[in-house]
């Protein structure tokens, strides 16, 4: 069936391989092949206001870089004419125009007939086509008779394991499976045929397929693993599941490279906006505003050394930090199956403003006004520790409230809580206390006598230090006001029997009632 075409395609032509330039005309349909590709570190052919007449004429084929040229056969041998190439269709050192397809990257691959990619291409150069690793065992060949009696030659190869495995091979640890634009690519699909370095197979929202494969693998067998097809309307059963699927995505994105680290959110605007269409929710700055208390509640696998140098999301999103994240995933999928999480902060308003075209994109600033409690806090350092962030691991730092220890403390720095505090944490401390810096609680759970909890630390943001965080002016000082304006500085988490809670309230009592947030009036701040 044709579907709508791309604003710019590559027209292939001739046994040669001919190929140029083309911008159908609006509302065009048919049909196309994408690449998906790794663009590498070394100079590629890109498509750029200088040369962008001269592509429209005609663009050589031996000037195509190796991984291009083979998908412009691929394409031709597949018996299609027209190939959309990300450096190629869009102009490159044109801001306007890159953020107007960045915002159509959704279309391009979900309308493609079929995405090609060569998992094993860790460049442009590199090309698909090399010399197959053989498998470890060898096929064997036998000599018999056929019905007939004519003697036949068979071929006996071993039966690939793959349709066994929950996680079929898939060159995980390729070039292409590494990098961040790649992943929604792959999702946003409809089918995606790889050129691999062992074979070839096919991926599809019904199945995987393997050359070596005698059968394919039902998709619905893989359904909730993020390394099958990421399928948002399908295999759920609620908004929440979506939710849930969506921290996957953003878990596995994070721990994927980017060339240029601004592209963090545009990497992810495709999908973003197919989850918006889907959840009929607000997207801001990779969180969504009708669960925006589960999507503020991600850690980092390993705290970075500091605060980026330049503005790229607010405190309080993932964005911000240039580093794989993670969420409390099992106490997320108790949530939404109990439904007996209870907020423990109120949220008046929250927004995002684009930073160009892309709303899905980039932001220029963010914020989010909430009522809530602010309790100060004393941090113990846990150095010693070598575990990373998560319910079952063992805390690097440990919050405590009034001498009474609470809960564990992830922070998203390692050397400082925050470059803003002159009495920032080393961790060669064995204690401070900075009474700049708040638990903010968000959650709390009770599954019989199990309580949890989890927030955030924030610290109050000088108002010398309120430009760099609010650079959007406009509509969000107007909302923001003289309120007291916060920034985000890791995750507070903690799992307990509330019979064995050390911090009660003044009336002395233990359990829900007995948590810290409780002698602390709440009161309405900004979080940038």
């Amino acid at each position: 069936m044709d579907r709508p075409l791309p604003t710019r395609l590559l027209e292939i032509s001739g046994d040669s391989y001919e190929t140029r330039l083309i911008e159908p005309a609006p509302s065009s349909t048919g049909k196309y092949i994408a690449l998906s590709h790794c663009w590498g570190k070394m100079k590629l052919l890109r498509t750029l206001k200088d040369n962008f007449n001269d592509h429209l004429t005609s663009i050589p084929f031996s000037t195509l870089p190796l991984t291009f040229q083979h998908a412009v056969q691929v394409t031709a041998l597949l018996g299609y004419r027209y190939l959309w190439i990300d450096s190629l269709c869009i102009k490159q050192d044109d801001r306007e125009d890159w953020e107007v397809e960045c915002s159509r990257m959704q279309d391009n691959y979900e309308n493609a007939a079929v995405v090609i990619a060569g998992p094993g291409a860790a460049s442009s150069a590199a090309g698909f086509y090399r010399p197959r690793v053989q498998p470890p065992l060898p096929p064997v060949r036998l000599a018999g008779n056929n019905s007939g009696g004519e003697i036949v030659l068979i071929s006996l190869s071993a039966a690939s394991s793959a349709h066994h495995q929950r996680r079929p091979p898939r060159e995980k640890a390729s070039p292409l499976h590494t990098r961040g634009w790649i992943l929604q690519e792959r999702l946003l699909a409809p089918r995606v045929l790889y050129i691999g370095t062992t074979q070839v197979y096919f991926e599809c929202k019904q199945c995987l397929f393997f050359e070596s494969s005698w059968r394919p693998i039902d998709a619905g067998r893989t359904a909730s693993e993020i390394d099958s097809k990421f399928v948002l309307d399908l295999h759920c059963n609620s908004d929440a599941e979506r939710y849930y699927r969506w921290y996957r995505v953003v878990r596995t994105f994070t721990a994927c490279q980017l060339t240029h680290t601004s592209d963090t959110l545009p990497a992810l605007s495709g999908l973003a906006r197919r989850c918006a269409a889907l959840l009929s929710d607000r997207y801001l700055a990779g969180l969504w505003e009708k669960d925006i208390l589960h999507g503020l509640i991600w850690h980092l696998a390993t705290p970075i050394a500091g605060r980026l140098p330049q503005y790229r999301a607010p405190s309080w999103s993932w964005a911000s930090v240039d580093f794989e994240v993670g969420f409390d995933l099992a106490v997320y999928l108790h949530d939404i199956r109990q439904a007996k999480t209870a907020p423990l902060v109120e949220i008046s308003h929250a927004a995002t403003e684009a930073l160009g075209l892309d709303t899905f994109g980039e932001v220029s600033s963010g914020y989010i006004v909430l009522v809530g409690s602010l309790i100060p806090i004393t941090v113990l350092s846990a150095s010693s520790t070598t575990s990373t962030p998560g319910p079952t691991a063992k805390p690097r730092l440990i919050v405590c409230v009034h001498g009474h220890r609470i809960a564990n403390f992830f922070p998203d720095y390692s050397h400082q809580l925050s470059p803003l505090s002159p009495s920032a944490l080393e961790p060669t401390s064995k204690s401070t206390t900075v009474h700049s810096i708040f638990f903010l609680p968000l959650l709390h759970s009770k599954t019989g006598s199990v309580l949890k909890f989890c927030g955030l630390a924030v610290q109050r943001l000088p108002e010398a230090e309120e430009e760099r965080e609010n650079e959007g002016g406009g509509e969000e000082q107007r909302i923001a006001g003289a309120r007291e304006k916060y920034i985000r500085l890791g995750l507070i988490h903690a799992t307990r029997a509330p019979s064995r809670c050390e911090c009660a309230d003044k009336n002395g009592e233990d359990g829900v009632h007995g948590m810290p947030w409780v002698a602390y009036p709440k009161r309405e701040i900004v979080l940038l």
